[in-house]
């Protein structure tokens, strides 16, 4: 049965005033409901600069969550050898190469500025979130994480999601998504992981869209 939440006031006395089920704090969910945090299922590009997103159930309005603050996505490789994770903001081209791949990947070799996410709304569906990024995914990037497959390197495109300040994404019962690997959000063009792609529990690499 729903939880009914009460306030009191002041008119010749006091007075129940019934304000409805999770009226007052919706952000954080209500006692006795649905408390099962949503969980991301699918993500695959729609097109070069569209992402959508797939959830184990509907999601909240995200007309006011911030997709800068909460959303990144990004290329990493992960190279057993040295036991870490050397990740790339997307707007990496790999000119000289990739890790692993014998080549000079050491310098940046930008075609734009940072990727990034700017604009999330709700897709088709309503378990679904629409995702823009600033610039397109390109051929460099797709032909090098292809290539680096082919030589039994570990790598991909990830969501990467903090939970962060609010307004955040959730459930329509208010429980907030779980970070994925949240320290990218914040973090510069390049950096180094220890480990096999670390917070990833679930990793779920991206396929590169038809380009």
């Amino acid at each position: 049965m729903a939880e009914e939440r009460m306030l009191w006031r002041m008119s010749g006395g006091l007075q129940r005033v019934v304000v409805g089920t999770c009226v007052i704090a919706p952000a954080v969910g209500c006692g006795g409901g649905d408390e099962t945090a949503p969980v991301l299922v699918e993500a695959a590009f729609e097109d070069p600069s569209t992402l959508v997103l797939t959830f184990s159930e509907p999601i909240a309005s995200v007309v006011d969550v911030d997709p800068v603050t909460h959303f990144r996505l990004g290329s990493a490789f992960a190279l057993e050898a040295l036991d870490l994770t050397v990740y790339y903001d997307l707007s990496h081209h790999f000119g000289g190469g990739f890790p692993g791949s014998g080549g000079d990947a050491s310098g940046p070799w930008q075609r734009h500025g940072f990727t990034v996410v700017s604009r999330v709304e709700h897709g088709d569906d309503p378990s679904q979130l629409r995702l823009s990024i600033s610039y397109p995914i390109i051929y460099y990037v797709c032909d090098n994480l292809a290539l680096a497959s082919e030589m039994g390197i570990p790598a991909g495109i990830h969501l990467h999601y903090a939970q962060a300040g609010f307004p955040r994404v959730t459930d329509e019962a208010g429980n907030p998504l779980a970070d994925i690997g949240a320290w990218w959000v914040a973090a510069s063009f390049s950096t180094t992981q220890p480990g096999e792609f670390p917070e990833l529990d679930m990793r779920m690499p991206i396929p590169c869209p038809e380009l």
